[in-house]
């Protein structure tokens, strides 16, 4: 009897000692798939411009046919205008990557004093273009999606086909785009908090 007792006990203890390890494995791997989430350390300016490159196509696309509507957010209506899409845009091209774009939301002329003025040479994808349509400073506004062999695509909200990409060796680009372009530039780093 005391043999038998022994054996079931030797074999309660091993079960319990299994458990453990199998708590103690499961535990270790959602600290690592945790620890994988979202982890990002950020680098500074040029880390910011280097997300925007990656992130801005894919997060474009999300919103090509849009109609335009003059002061809708397409985050929460499935309608946009240029500022609004522009904000968008950049807002939910660095949410995953530890950066919060700050105001929420800026209006054209408010984009253009929070970015700077570069070159063509220096313009990547990421960067704004922006038009004159009715003031002296650029008040229409796309984002570059794509660059390729000296041509530019950029997505932006038209008032008559809504969002559209557009390429500057295309014929909307020719016969209406070029003549009204203003500038190339580049977000200012203000509007990017780094959050904790």
């Amino acid at each position: 009897m005391e043999s038998i007792r022994l054996i079931v006990h030797t074999k309660t203890c091993n079960l319990i000692s299994i458990d453990k390890q199998l708590i103690l494995f499961a535990s270790l791997v959602l600290f690592l798939f945790a620890g994988c989430a979202k982890s990002y350390t950020f680098k500074g300016r040029q880390d910011v411009y280097s997300i925007l490159e990656k992130t801005v196509p894919k997060q474009s696309k999300r919103y090509i046919g849009l109609p335009y509507k003059l002061g809708s957010n397409p985050d929460r209506l499935p309608s946009t205008d240029c500022s609004n899409l522009i904000s968008a845009i950049t807002r939910n091209s660095v949410d995953d990557y530890g950066l919060e774009f700050s105001p929420y939301y800026l209006q054209s002329s408010k984009i253009y004093e929070n970015s700077h003025k570069i070159t063509k040479k220096e313009a990547r994808t990421g960067d704004l273009m922006f038009f004159r349509q009715s003031k002296p400073e650029g008040n229409h506004v796309g984002i570059i999606v794509k660059k390729e062999k000296g041509n530019f695509y950029f997505v932006h909200a038209s008032s008559t086909v809504g969002v559209t990409i557009t390429s500057t060796a295309s014929p909307p680009w020719e016969y209406y785009w070029k003549n009204r372009f203003h500038s190339y530039r580049r977000w200012n780093m203000n509007v990017f908090l780094e959050l904790n």
